[in-house]
């Protein structure tokens, strides 16, 4: 496989409702360039295996994932926004909720990978404050 990618986050935490924005930068060590057919997100809850449910977070489409070409021996980046709508209220004391930030990567060789997700942690807004 000649493509590999990975995930850069310029925050650790973040409120909730809040976009942040994941960098994706895809590599490619093939000797022509290769396209990237789709990039999907994957969301997990911080130690759960499975996806998160679409309700409690929002991911814009990722920036031109169609049909973009990932030069010879270069890289692309791609800009993931992702606003998590959970937890929401707080009341008393602070809660917050990590989450895992991933994607599924396709390339036009054949390639299908995923790389190493980014950790971030959303807290709730207290109204009270």
């Amino acid at each position: 496989m000649a493509l590999s990618a990975v995930i850069s986050l310029s925050v650790a935490s973040a409120p909730v409702g809040q976009v942040i924005t994941p960098v994706i930068t895809v590599s490619n060590s093939n000797a022509t360039a290769t396209t990237i057919l789709y990039i999907i997100p994957q969301i997990k809850q911080t130690g759960n295996t499975l996806p998160l449910d679409r309700s409690a977070f929002g991911a814009g489409p990722v920036s031109q994932p169609a049909n973009v070409p990932v030069p010879a021996g270069g890289s692309e980046a791609f800009i993931m926004p992702v606003a998590f709508y959970t937890p929401s209220l707080i009341i008393d004391g602070s809660i917050q909720t990590t989450y895992d930030i991933g994607c599924l990567i396709a390339g036009s060789d054949g390639s299908v990978f995923s790389p190493t997700p980014v950790t971030v942690s959303i807290t709730g807004v207290n109204p009270q404050a």
